[in-house]
């Protein structure tokens, strides 16, 4: 009567769980839907910590059994963390009221004790078995971890791994003995299931691994679409347009011991040995030359910062794309102390990020007396590949059908995004650049718990919010963007080609095998230039997504 609004409660079973707000019924629902379960509730129970932990009760259907640590796994895929019970217990059926409701106080007490032998998801579930051993100790390398702390019930990408660090965790793989690959990895991300995966594959895993040979890398080699679209554009310094990395030995370099390794270096990956020219019609046109030339090393020395700079600089100015080297090393000694450091330095039509990886690793594998296998694909066979698939008639259809859903739908990107400063310079170096930071909980939500529901990566994730943020500027203006990749994922691209072409292929895209499609690559050991730059166009479409209120 005197206005005043008295709060009697919430009409819904929200509870926190973690600092997040969820509705126990959502978790029920998952639950429900699983194969075998028959019916199933979900309520909040304090844990041994006396925090709230939401526990599941599921009835099998008639005739099953239901396990525990299949149930979880099946809705770690589909539920993030703070909806997942932190046990499930089965029973024979829900307890009720007289009125046919459920009876929450009749629901038994989980065993907090028991949760590790359950096998629930606060329990930890150690690997088992040799492949499961190596495979946490490969990841432990790769991701940074402990490999003690390494569950068989872990995903690879929720414990920070990315498509990168997953092409650096097959070649790892790789010399240890184990055949893996990177749609493996993404196929099966959970450590227990990429180990049963290697376990059933044994067969292939013992084939040898194919053999390139060097010679029959020389030659002509088509651009690729990225080092195309760089020679044919306005860059105003082309032959200077590097990548260097400096290294500071551990131990003193053997000067005809580094110069053997580099050498071998040079011969086991092709793309260091690629000239770029024009022909007579002033087209740019890429060779590759057998190995076996003198290796492109100087020894100097620098005494002080200003020494070793202008000498980096001399020697990035040394690259010559027609008559090379396109890559260079320098040793160098530091008299004032006698250290010494190691600088490398490649033009970017040869090498990408994850390319210094790969030379760095296999330099120092040179340098200790290994011998260099080749990689399982070179780049001129990538590049070739590529050609041949590019020029086939049965890709045409394709390419438009492409290009006219790209185009379509009226103004982008110019009309709905216009630069602040109009009469600011469109290089590079009048970029502004806004950073800022997320707190370790926000960056977990983002990078683990928001995508899992939706399968979806954080890159996809960003790529929303945008689409959201055009939803609010209310135009209804579509907007491209060009996504930059990699380039690496051939088995995506081998997925994307997969259906039949029109016609037969008129020329075989590897020595191993002819056929329709883009045969298996495995580019985890190749030294090249992949980035792929992708335009994606977005259309708002109707009206902005229900959010929570905090988002």
């Amino acid at each position: 009567a005197d206005g005043q609004l008295d709060y009697r409660g919430r009409a819904d079973d929200q509870v926190k769980i973690r600092g997040q707000r969820v509705e126990p019924g959502e978790a029920a629902a998952a639950l429900r839907a699983l194969p075998g379960v028959a019916e199933a509730a979900v309520v909040a129970r304090p844990g041994p910590d006396g925090g709230l932990r939401l526990v599941g009760y599921a009835v099998p259907a008639a005739g099953g059994v239901l396990d525990e640590p299949a149930l979880q796994r099946a809705l770690a895929d589909t539920l993030p963390d703070a909806l997942r019970p932190a046990r499930i217990l089965a029973l024979p059926a829900l307890p009720v009221s007289a009125n046919g409701k459920l009876d929450p106080g009749r629901l038994p007490e989980p065993d907090w004790a028991g949760a590790d032998a359950a096998g629930g998801s606060t329990g930890f579930d150690p690997p088992r078995g040799q492949t499961e051993t190596r495979l946490a100790a490969l990841w432990a390398g790769v991701l940074g971890l402990d490999a003690r702390r390494l569950s068989r019930r872990d995903s690879f990408f929720e414990r920070g791994g990315d498509s990168i660090l997953a092409l650096q965790l097959v070649a790892r793989a790789r010399e240890s003995g184990l055949a893996l690959t990177p749609r493996d990895v993404f196929t099966h991300p959970r450590l227990a299931a990429l180990a049963a995966h290697l376990d059933a594959a044994t067969d292939s895993a013992a084939a040898p691994a194919p053999q390139v040979d060097p010679a029959r890398e020389a030659g002509p080699v088509p651009l690729t679409p990225i080092q195309r679209r760089f020679l044919d554009g306005p860059v105003p310094n082309r032959q200077h347009w590097n990548q260097a990395i400096v290294l500071a030995p551990r131990a003193p370099l053997d000067p005809g011991r580094l110069a053997e390794a580099l050498a071998a270096v040079e011969a086991a990956h092709p793309a260091l040995r690629l000239r770029f020219a024009r022909d007579a019609h002033g087209a740019w046109t890429q060779t590759c030359r057998a190995p076996g030339q003198e290796p492109p090393l100087w020894r100097r020395a620098a005494d002080g910062a200003p020494a070793f700079a202008a000498l980096a600089a001399q020697a990035q100015t040394s690259l010559d794309l027609a008559e090379g080297p396109v890559w260079r090393a320098v040793h160098v000694t530091l008299p004032a102390d006698g250290t010494e450091r190691l600088l490398l330095v490649a033009h970017h039509l040869v090498v990408d990020a994850m390319s210094w990886r790969i030379l760095i690793q296999d330099l120092a594998a040179a340098l200790a007396g290994r011998p260099l296998a080749p990689p399982p694909t070179s780049f001129p066979g990538w590049a070739r590949s590529l050609d041949v698939l590019a020029r086939h008639p049965g890709h045409a259809g394709r390419r438009e059908s492409w290009l006219a859903g790209w185009q379509a739908g009226g103004p982008c990107l110019d009309a709905a995004l216009r630069p602040v400063r109009p009469d600011a310079p469109n290089v590079e170096s009048a970029q502004t650049e806004i950073a800022d930071s997320l707190d370790a909980d926000a960056t977990d939500a983002f990078l683990r718990r928001a995508g899992r529901p939706y399968s979806a990566r954080p890159d996809e994730i960003l790529l929303t919010a945008l689409s959201i943020a055009l939803v609010r500027r209310g135009d209804g203006t579509a907007v491209g963007v060009t996504l930059e990749r990699h380039g690496r994922d051939a088995d995506a691209l081998a997925d994307a080609l997969a259906e039949p072409l029109s016609e037969p292929f008129p020329e075989p895209l590897s020595d191993a095998q002819d056929g329709p499609t883009l045969p298996r690559h495995d580019l985890s050991r190749t030294v090249g230039w992949f980035t792929t730059l992708v335009p994606l166009r977005l259309d708002p479409l109707g009206g902005e997504p229900d959010l929570p209120p905090d988002l």
